[in-house]
């Protein structure tokens, strides 16, 4: 069944065409009436319309601006313009907006009905050839992934000839490859299941998503799960420069990445990586990790390794000082709990006499200060401003009298700062929250998303979701829309035009703006102003 939309400013006419032809034969189901532009509209967006009539020239916007309207809206709506005059600049401009039939008045309802008749038809026609075409790019899409797989196997792992310089490759497997491109590889190999196994599929998918969050979030990223089940990520650009750079940022976040692997996926991993290197030594580079990761077999997992890494440990240095995630990362994650739990391990393993050295002292001294200090910089906080009871401790080794005292003080410089930065983040946050609550309100009327707001003040979209929420109680997007909503229904209570306050709250298709605010107010726009105004 089909809805009909007749749109004309006299109502004798309007009428006519309402009771003078039997819309049900035609399988019309609903025929709704306007007789001026914004009431047409209001309809348009709380209803599907299939097919529009309408005059021509009314008070305020003329029919072919309403009908320019409604083909962005919907281009399957198919429209007829009933006339009264002979203009050529009309018809052409009806002809130009693609309009499916334009006729002079008067003309006979029977003959209306026909006209009808075929747009309906037409409609069929559109809707099915839309079906095939829907389908067909629904199984290419299902296969596309297993066409890439193959072409990147028989690439990097069977030495093929690189797919960019076969005919026809790249649009066949839809790889997001160009010639002249640079790159380099993130490997990752799951060393063990702490939890239930996942599906290669599914961690596939969670790696790129935590890839985009964590190392880079507009990167041209390609994933392969290899043969070997080793998860790669390559990184491509074609601007070396740049591509050196953000290569530099990637290797510094491996360990925070590592750790939210292993929270997320509920596994240990290794990652291995190698230096930026042009599109045709790809290959050669991915079979050099390959080799890595086939000598690792069987020896301590869960490390972060370069080219250049050596396995070969001493005997006598401290295993607890190697273990990942690292004391950077969990401070800077803020895991207390873990990072305190680590401390009590190393100095549990100093104790033992075998590693009771001076050399593992000092070492433990500046991985700790070291740490503290680190993160201090990063987030631009004066050791001064928090450490001033530590000072001592800091500026000279020696004031380490024994084991406990030297522990003693590890607890109490990490937890000092740790509290310290929780109290300046809280304040930090509130502030923020402040500026995006303003913001957006001044802002109301422009497209403000979640997106423009991480961008105005310079964070991670998901970060500041999650510390709006913190503050807050709701979801970042959905105050964008609450205000949206009360702005909205504030001037709809001073009388103005529907469309126009969609416009002024942000929302450009009135249809969208319609729907979300019956979803939250739980009637439309024009209700909610019949009601208010009486």
């Amino acid at each position: 069944m089909y809805n009909l939309l007749l749109v004309d400013d006299e109502k004798s006419i309007l009428d006519g065409l309402y009771y003078n032809i039997d819309w049900n034969e035609l399988e019309i189901r609903d025929v709704f009436r306007a007789a001026d532009v914004p009431s047409a509209l209001e309809i348009l967006g709380s209803h599907h319309i299939d097919i529009v009539i309408t005059d021509i020239r009314m008070p305020g916007t003329d029919g072919l601006t309403l009908c320019d309207r409604i083909l962005k809206l919907n281009s399957y709506t198919k429209i007829i313009i009933l006339s009264g005059y002979k203009d050529f600049d009309y018809a052409q401009r009806a002809i130009n907006i693609k309009v499916f039939r334009y006729v002079l008045k008067p003309l006979e309802y029977e003959a209306l009905k026909l006209i009808v008749g075929e747009a309906l038809t037409e409609i069929k026609q559109d809707l099915q050839q839309s079906f095939i075409v829907e389908e067909a790019k629904k199984k290419i899409d299902q296969i596309r992934p297993f066409i890439q797989e193959r072409y990147l196997n028989l690439w990097l792992e069977k030495g093929m000839e690189a797919p960019w310089k076969i005919s026809g490759a790249l649009a066949e497997t839809g790889l997001d490859i160009y010639p002249g491109d640079y790159g380099f590889f993130v490997t990752i190999k799951v060393d063990e299941w702490i939890s239930q196994p996942v599906n290669s599929s599914i961690v596939n998918i969670a790696l790129k998503d935590l890839s985009f969050q964590l190392l880079c979030e507009n990167c041209r990223t390609i994933t392969y799960h290899s043969m070997t089940d080793s998860y790669n990520l390559l990184f491509l650009s074609q601007d070396r420069g740049w591509l050196n750079l953000l290569f530099k940022q990637i290797v510094d976040r491996l360990e925070f990445f590592q750790l939210s692997i292993t929270e997320s996926l509920g596994c240990t991993v290794s990652i291995f990586w190698d230096f930026p290197v042009e599109l045709a030594k790809i290959g050669e580079a991915y079979q050099g990790i390959s080799e890595r990761i086939r000598r690792r077999i069987g020896l301590l997992s869960g490390g972060i390794l370069g080219p250049e890494a050596d396995d070969k440990k001493q005997s006598s240095e401290l295993k607890t000082l190697l273990k990942r995630p690292s004391l950077l990362t969990l401070l800077s994650t803020f895991q207390r709990e873990k990072l305190t739990g680590r401390i009590a391990e190393i100095f549990k393993e100093l104790r033992q006499p075998e590693y009771q050295t001076q050399d593992n002292i000092l070492q433990t001294y500046h991985a700790v200060t070291g740490t503290l200090i680190s993160d201090s910089l990063q987030r631009n906080v004066r050791i001064n401003q928090w450490g001033k009871n530590y000072k001592e401790f800091f500026e000279d080794s020696n004031t380490l009298i024994s084991l406990e005292v030297f522990e003693e003080l590890c607890y109490g410089a990490i937890n000092q700062y740790m509290d310290y930065i929780a109290n300046m983040q809280l304040t930090q946050n509130r502030k923020v929250v402040e500026k995006i609550k303003y913001m957006i309100k001044e802002q109301i009327s422009s497209d403000i998303s979640v997106s423009s707001l991480s961008r105005a003040f310079n964070y991670n979209s998901n970060y500041l979701s999650r510390i709006f929420k913190l503050e807050t109680g709701t979801a970042l997007q959905d105050y964008i829309i609450q205000v949206r909503i009360e702005k909205a229904k504030a001037l709809l209570a001073q009388g103005e035009r529907v469309s126009d306050v969609s416009a002024k709250v942000g929302y450009e298709n009135f249809p969208h703006f319609s729907r979300i605010f019956k979803k939250i107010v739980g009637v439309s726009p024009k209700q909610y102003q019949v009601n208010f105004t009486g």
